[in-house]
Formats: C-alpha cells, structure tokens, sequence
C-alpha cells in the first residue's frame, strides 16, 4: 500500500513539474522576445539620436 501511494504521489508529482515547466518555458520565451524588441527598438532610438546629432552638426558646420 505505501509503496504504491508513493507511486501515485512522484506522478502527480511529475505531471504538475511538466505543466509548470511547460508554463516556465512559454513565460521565459516570451520574456526573452518581449526584451529582445525593447533592446532592438532602444538601439533604433540611440541610432536616430545619433544620426540627427551629426545631421545637424554638419548642417551647422555647412551653414
């Protein structure tokens, strides 16, 4: 009897593991996007900082 309610309590055990891993895996996934367009959309700002920097630096420096 101990033997098999032990059994049963490591499968409940793995099944809620594999829901939660499935759950920790699609959060991580979709966190590592989410950060990966933050990163990509703040190199596209400094980028543009930069560029309109030089722009109007030359322009200055033509004007």
């Amino acid at each position: 009897m101990l033997k098999t309610n032990e059994v049963e309590e490591m499968e409940a055990n793995e099944k809620t593991s594999v829901d939660e891993w499935r759950f920790g895996s699609v959060l991580m996934t979709f966190i590592s996007l989410l950060a990966g367009a933050v990163l990509i959309l703040c190199v596209v700002a400094i980028a543009m900082m930069a560029c309109s920097i030089v722009l109007n630096n030359s322009i200055w420096i033509a004007g």
